[in-house]
């Protein structure tokens, strides 16, 4: 017997309802012209989040850990379990290595502080994307 599914009938949001934009505020990297952009949903305490910071045009500034706000209240015995990806505009990309939310550059020799140089030249229009779970307050 062929089960079938009416996909018809599942809502557009399902399974996890709709996701909320945000503005993240980020701690380790700035630039002028810098674009923030961010989106969450939680399912009762439960918060998924994704934050992307990407460089602009002047005053690049980069270093330590880099880390986005979260969305909702975080609980204070919670852990933010996360992963991200920085692009070097499009054409290389860095896993770096999370703690808790905050990104750190992934070397040879392990976790290190960013900077204006590591893990590349940060330029006009290299990003970095943060994404994780955690439980809300």
């Amino acid at each position: 017997m062929t089960r079938t599914r009416d996909v018809a009938n599942v809502p557009t949001n399902f399974p996890v309802g709709a996701w909320t934009a945000y503005t993240p505020t980020w701690s380790g990297i700035s630039s002028t012209g810098a674009t923030s952009t961010g989106r969450y949903v939680q399912l009762g305490k439960t918060v998924h989040f994704f934050a992307r910071y990407v460089v602009g045009s002047s005053g690049i500034s980069v270093s330590g850990g880099i880390t986005p706000s979260l969305p909702i209240t975080k609980n204070s015995n919670s852990f933010v379990i996360s992963n991200g990806w920085i692009d070097d505009t499009g054409t290389t990309y860095f896993l770096p290595i999370m703690r808790e939310g905050t990104a750190f550059a992934n070397t040879t020799t392990g976790a290190a502080n960013f900077s204006n140089i590591v893990p590349m030249v940060w330029a006009v229009n290299d990003g970095i994307t943060i994404g994780g779970t955690y439980e809300a307050a």
